[in-house]
């Protein structure tokens, strides 16, 4: 047999589910976890039989090893049912009066799920447990499946301890194989580009110092690490080499060296270095302010950061580094031969050139609406990832999405919280959950109440009875403290819990689901309301915000930049070109995502806003001499290109090297993001190299540029 050990969990310890939602719900999650000590971690055991189903001896066995694991609260069986005890009366078993011709429950449905499988469903109690507390748990369940297998048995086990330690391990291992590639990128780039030694050590200098900084800040905020937090390393590394790049290849330009040169370049380049930096710093505030998704307010906000410490220790400490570094060897010419013919060429067939990119780009722009929706949690890992394999496993055997719904009852009125009425709401909800044919599991006190009335029907008059005497309320309150119960009810507050597993659906019809449900609360449910949570609703609630996040944070993005650019480049026809050059990555990246079948989620919503931020970069440095009225005319570019060129490629490769560490990540969200950007970031050189020299060539007046050599 095999026991498949599910959990559904939230992979922090700093950010909780329902810190997802928007604030104005969060208050209210805040205090129903408090209540019941929530945190999304239902468990569930599949057990399997080679040739028929375990014996009820074998669950209960199998039942009691995993009841005796540290943290484990309580477990259900098809051989242990849940019991509800009332106070001076018996202690009935749920179902044990049901007669042979009436169907079994959803409840028994799932509990035996077929003629080989049967399931164990437990909790591992609201405390957050430690990655210690976790790793034991792992290895006490490692020993079940291997001590305790019997001959002919195979076990194969994953819980919410397995993802906490899963996730663990994959920040270590994904922090060992990115500082090598980190350290290669910033490496082997420059000195390809500049043939220098120096144009290795000054960024690797900046690079470090500004990492150090920015991830220590963030350790003393934070304490522990969230797993999406890993793009903070690659992103804080590839910001510090940007401006370090472009002050040294301004220092390699001029005529002499040492301090003399290292002020020079400082004055040459500080001010459009400051542009750039403030234009990456004003998408990242979009992120940090407008985004409902932690992962995208902590790359905002520790993005920003790294950009300031990095331009601030550049500028600072950057004439001293240069001043002292020894006398560069000539710059191979390859690095800006073949911009400039690139440039030219652009130039002189720029119809050619907005012949092929028009319709490319607009076909990739049209692609965008035909980009899914999806949210990741809880499978965060790569299709690859032994512990997403499991997660599939789990899902296509037992035919549930792997995130629960919660739906918190709480009543809106005196006569609504007792406890009687209390039940009967619960009751009423778990009769209309069962109405939605996609429900595989729906667990309640309405469920207890109901299954055990079917074995004694006068239990709930007695209940009744016992709420009508004021001198035995005190025992239907009592009863509620039982550990079988206070999951589920707490009577003194009269709010009852409902979790809710349900097959995978559409997001138009988990949107459905959500519609009716809330309706039976509006219609039905008087003197009641409904608080829907968990992960399943989470994914349902960011599906809807998806699009609206991207669509805000690329418009306040666009606003923002443009207004720098307005700034910069101080022309209309300058600065519609700068805009187009701009978006169109953003474009290729939707087409791209469509090719390669990527869904746009919350993580991945950041990408447009990344790259109009970052990309600007390199259309700021080649416009820039375009500022004076001497020069404004399309073959100023060569000239412009022949300066800024190597910077351009080395910052472009250094980052999209950077990124692109993220591609061997094991968690998802990690892999899209750095395939993406990087993907949008070589695509933004190649836009500025080819369609801004044709735009210029095609929308400004041709002037001659002085010769002035």
């Amino acid at each position: 047999m095999s026991v498949i050990y599910l959990g559904f969990w939230t992979p922090t310890s700093t950010l909780s589910a329902s810190e997802m939602l928007p604030e104005s719900e969060q208050a209210d999650f805040r205090r129903l976890d408090e209540t019941f000590r929530r945190q999304d971690d239902l468990l569930i055991v599949a057990v399997e039989g080679r040739d028929a189903a375990p014996t009820r001896e074998r669950i209960a066995h199998v039942e009691s090893q995993i009841a005796d694991i540290g943290g484990v609260q309580w477990t259900w069986s098809a051989a242990s049912r849940p019991k509800l005890f009332l106070q001076d009366g018996p202690t009935f078993e749920l179902g044990i009066a049901r007669g042979p011709a009436e169907p079994p429950s959803i409840f028994d449905r799932f509990l035996s799920i077929d003629d080989h499988t049967r399931v164990i469903v437990a909790d591992l109690g609201g405390a957050k447990r430690s990655l210690a507390e976790a790793e034991e748990t792992v290895r006490s369940l490692e020993r079940i499946a291997t001590d305790g297998a019997e001959p002919g048995e195979r076990f194969v086990v994953l819980g919410l301890p397995h993802l906490q330690v899963a996730t663990a391990n994959q920040i270590a291992r994904d922090v060992r194989w990115a500082l090598p590639l980190l350290l290669a990128t910033v490496v082997f780039v420059p000195l390809l580009i500049f043939r220098s030694f120096g144009a290795v050590l000054f960024p690797f200098a900046m690079a470090s110092v500004t990492t150090a900084l920015t991830l220590g800040a963030y350790h003393l905020a934070h304490g522990a690490v969230y797993p999406a937090a890993v793009v903070l390393l690659p992103f804080a590394w590839a910001i510090a080499t940007l401006d370090a790049l472009h002050l040294y290849n301004a220092y390699r330009r001029s005529s002499v060296h040492g301090p003399a040169a290292a002020s020079e370049a400082r004055r040459a380049v500080a001010l459009p270095c400051l542009m750039t930096t403030l234009t990456t710093m004003a998408g990242l505030l979009v992120l940090a302010v407008l985004s409902v998704a932690p992962i995208l307010k902590l790359l905002g906000v520790w993005g920003m950061v790294a950009a300031a410490i990095a331009y601030a220790l550049t500028f600072v400490s950057g004439t001293v580094v240069l001043g002292a570094l020894p006398t560069p060897a000539a710059m191979p010419k390859w690095s800006t031969r073949w911009l400039r013919i690139a440039v030219i060429a652009s130039q002189r067939r720029a119809a050619l050139v907005l012949v092929f990119w028009v319709p490319v780009l607009t076909l990739a722009g049209w692609s965008l609406r035909h980009v899914e929706l999806s949210a990741l949690y809880p499978d965060v890992f790569v299709d690859e990832h032994p512990v997403s394999s499991r997660l599939q496993a789990v899902s296509d055997k037992l035919g549930i999405e792997l995130a629960p719904v919660e739906i918190v009852i709480e009543p809106t009125s005196a006569e609504a919280t007792k406890p009687y009425n209390v039940v009967q709401a619960s009751m009423a909800l778990q009769g209309r959950l069962e109405k939605i044919p996609e429900l595989r599991l729906a667990l309640s006190s309405g469920l207890f109440a109901r299954e055990l009335a079917r074995s004694s029907p006068s239990v709930l008059a007695r209940a009744r009875e016992l709420e009508a005497d004021p001198a035995r309320h005190d025992s239907v309150v009592a009863t509620a403290q039982h550990p079988e119960v206070k999951n589920w009810l707490r009577f003194s507050d009269g709010i009852s819990r409902t979790i809710a597993l349900f097959e995978p659906v559409s997001i138009d019809r988990s949107q459905e689901i959500f519609a009716a449900l809330r309706e039976h609360d509006q219609e039905v449910m008087t003197g009641y309301r409904y608080h829907f949570g968990g992960i399943g609703y989470l994914r349902q609630a960011m599906q809807k915000r998806i699009l609206d996040e991207m669509l805000r944070g690329m418009a306040a993005t666009l606003v923002a930049v443009l207004g720098l650019l307005a700034l910069v480049l101080r022309s209309a026809r300058y600065l519609l070109v700068a805009t187009v050059a701009n978006v169109a990555p953003v474009a290729l990246v939707g087409g791209a995502m469509v090719a390669l079948d990527i869904p746009w989620t919350l993580g991945i919503v950041a990408v447009p806003v990344l790259l109009l931020a970052i990309s600007v970069d390199d259309t700021i440095h080649l416009l820039w001499p375009l500022r004076r009225a001497s020069v404004r005319a399309p073959t100023a570019l060569s000239k412009s290109v022949r300066g800024a060129g190597p910077a351009l490629v080395a910052t472009t490769l250094v980052l999209a090297g950077c990124f692109g560490t993220l591609m061997l990540s094991g968690f998802r969200l990690n892999h899209d993001l750095g395939m993406l950007v990087a993907l949008g970031l070589i695509a933004a050189l190649v836009l500025d190299l080819t369609l801004v020299p044709a735009l210029l060539a095609a929308t400004v007046s041709r002037k001659r540029v002085p010769n002035t050599s």
